[in-house]
């Protein structure tokens, strides 16, 4: 679901965020996503506008949203790949392979080769 698009106007003028949902820029990646004053702009929107609607909706930062998504990539790469930790760690926008297990196992509590090994175990393959 669109966050922005779908926001209720509750009597008020209608959000102009119908922008929201058209392909990302060129030059935006998953490794390198857009400054939120650059989405702002896009959308019609103040960067604090947006904060909210993260926090109303979300229930987090635009910030702390982006690093989600990227660290569900990694999993996902680790998971669906053979490519060196380093290679997913790159990948998903880290400079360091240090910073990205941190990182991962913050978020994950697990490290990213254990997460692999988890994932290519025979047993997690008959499982699903």
């Amino acid at each position: 679901m669109n966050i922005l698009a779908s926001r209720e106007t509750n009597g008020r003028r209608p959000c102009r965020t119908s922008r929201v949902s058209e392909p990302v820029p060129h030059g935006a990646t998953e490794a390198e996503p857009l400054p939120l004053e650059d989405v702002a702009r896009e959308v019609s929107l103040s960067r604090r506008q947006i904060e909210r609607l993260f926090a109303e909706y979300l229930k987090t930062t635009p910030w702390q949203h982006c690093l989600t998504l990227r660290l569900q990539k990694a999993k996902q790469l680790l998971e669906m790949t053979n490519m060196p930790v380093i290679g997913v760690a790159v990948a998903c926008g880290y400079v360091s392979s240090s910073h990205f297990s941190k990182s991962f196992k913050d978020h994950f509590q697990i490290l990213p080769s254990a997460a692999r090994m988890a994932a290519t175990s025979p047993s997690s393959r008959s499982a699903a």
